[in-house]
């Protein structure tokens, strides 16, 4: 207190002592989280462990640049509204929000942001503190992955359960036709109304297509009962050649118009896994398989397996593109996409690699023969 008894004026902000100030500084410059100053949206300051998350090398390269460099672009018109809302705002805390932020590499990262408003030099100014919440936001995404294949088994179950009663007594009814025809093919075999023998023989073929009809509905029920078995988690010998055929049966939808399927599978070979589990693999291959550009023409998938040591090894490769070296490392890594915003999630691949691994074994990609990517898994074999 100044020796006349008055009390000393009190400080603007931004008009703090610079003793302040440089303590202030320091503590951001200190902190885990994530720190910057923007003057509507225009950067004016980013603590080191800021420019460290998005990869930056200096604070000089980063300050006067925007914000909105480094926000995907699907979010940057709420960020943008974010900011306008904070400036016109009597209010000066704004609440917590995510956002998906583009590292250096490419890499895509998630951080919870809290930002105050302030004045800085005699002009507002917003600070803003962000916290990195990319693993968070992966393992809650795993979860959700989970739970929906979780529910696509249980709907499969059901679908199965209730398409198993029809196809029985169908089933029955049509091999009653087709005995009730060959016994009235039998009784008019001496052609003695030749009409009658010719609608007979009509009805028979009917009851043929009619066999073959039912035969595949009644194997889709049974292939989706092999993909359902999801909450029984027990490891067991698993058929290899069974749970590939019944993937590419399930997936033909996806497959029949964009490419051919060759198998070449080895019979009889059994593996440690799970075989719902297993079926989510090689539907996810099957399917990325046929998504991959280029997308016009005819394409080409081929399923091998063999028998290598303790090991059975099952390839699925394309001839598409294939993946670039400079992003083939990354292949694996939870919600990296090459697909278009919007038609992927980035996760099905690393989902399968975890799903593989559970087993013992191992998923890697490889360059294929046949020009595009080639995707190995490599189960334990079971006697």
């Amino acid at each position: 207190m100044p020796r006349d008894g008055r009390a000393p004026p009190p400080q603007r902000p931004g008009h703090e002592p610079k003793a302040h100030l440089e303590a202030l500084h320091q503590v951001f410059e200190s902190l885990p989280d994530l720190v910057v100053v923007h003057r509507g949206g225009t950067v004016l300051y980013g603590n080191p462990a800021l420019l460290r998350y998005l990869g930056v090398d200096r604070l000089a390269g980063f300050r006067g640049r925007s914000v909105m460099d480094f926000v995907f672009p699907e979010d940057r018109q709420r960020l943008e509204q974010r900011i306008r809302d904070q400036e016109g705002s009597p209010s000066v805390v704004s609440p917590m929000s995510t956002f998906r932020h583009r590292h250096a590499d490419g890499r895509t990262g998630y951080v919870e942001t809290a930002s105050v408003r302030l004045e800085l030099d005699g002009a507002p100014a917003t600070l803003g503190v962000s916290r990195d919440v990319t693993a968070r936001h992966a393992r809650e995404e795993r979860f959700l992955e989970a739970e929906l294949l979780a529910a696509i088994g249980s709907l499969a179950a059901a679908v199965n359960h209730e398409v198993s009663n029809p196809i029985s007594y169908v089933l029955w009814n049509q091999a009653m036709l087709k005995d009730e025809i060959a016994r009235l093919q039998k009784q008019h075999n001496q052609a003695e109304c030749a009409a009658l023998a010719a609608g007979l023989a009509r009805l028979a073929g009917y009851a043929a297509e009619m066999e073959d009809g039912i035969e595949r509905i009644a194997t889709i029920a049974r292939d989706f009962k092999t993909l359902s078995r999801i909450q029984n988690e027990q490891l067991a010998p698993v058929d290899v050649t069974n749970v590939v055929q019944a993937a590419v049966r399930i997936a033909a939808a996806e497959l029949r118009n964009r490419c051919d399927v060759q198998l070449r599978l080895d019979p009889f070979q059994k593996a440690r896994a799970h075989a719902g589990r297993l079926g989510q693999v090689f539907l996810n291959l099957l399917v990325n398989a046929a998504q991959a550009p280029p997308s016009a023409g005819r394409r080409c998938i081929q399923v091998t397996s063999a028998l290598h040591q303790a090991h059975v090894v099952v390839d699925v490769e394309d001839d598409g593109e294939g993946v670039r070296a400079d992003i083939a490392s990354r292949i694996f890594e939870p919600f990296f996409t090459t697909k278009p915003t919007g038609q992927g999630t980035g996760l099905g691949l690393a989902i399968c690699r975890d799903i593989v691994t559970t087993f013992g074994g191992s998923l890697d990609l490889f360059p294929s023969l046949l020009g595009g990517a080639r995707f190995r898994l490599r189960l334990l074999a079971c006697p």
